[in-house]
């Protein structure tokens, strides 16, 4: 990662139990419903991922490859939005990783996101990863 590349760290206890909340973070349906894409994976490490969603009037398609898939512990993968007015190329991907682990009767939800190239996508992205985790708290707890 290069000095010009910017990380985000949050966290988020979830009164749910680890099954639970990867459930919602892995499986269509609730992706669906927390991140607003539809996507498409084989879900086995090192396989493309594709996000696809309407905006506009227009189809778009985000991708990415999926790094890791741990079960109830870790779910990691690279990102390059088609929003983000860069090339699409391996140094423009960013890394996204959700992680859990128990907390006594909840579970600690730790977000990663690196290698954003730009104080202005940082800060989208900082907005946008808070409500995201808000909502998949609120499945979680509410399934």
């Amino acid at each position: 990662m290069t000095p010009s590349k910017l990380a985000l760290s949050l966290q988020m206890p979830v009164a749910a139990d680890p099954a639970r909340l990867w459930t919602v973070l892995t499986t269509a349906a609730y992706i669906k419903q927390w991140l607003g894409v539809t996507i498409a994976s084989t879900w086995q490490p090192g396989a493309p991922m594709s996000f696809n969603f309407h905006f506009n009037g227009k189809d778009f398609e985000d991708k990415g490859v999926l790094l890791t898939l741990q079960t109830e512990k870790l779910f990691s993968y690279t990102y390059w939005s088609s929003f983000s007015g860069l090339e699409d190329a391996p140094e423009n991907y960013s890394f996204v990783s959700f992680s859990l682990k128990p907390a006594g009767r909840a579970t600690m939800l730790s977000l990663e996101h690196s290698n954003i190239a730009t104080e202005q996508m940082y800060q989208h992205s900082l907005a946008n990863w808070k409500e995201t985790l808000e909502e998949i708290k609120r499945l979680a707890e509410n399934a």
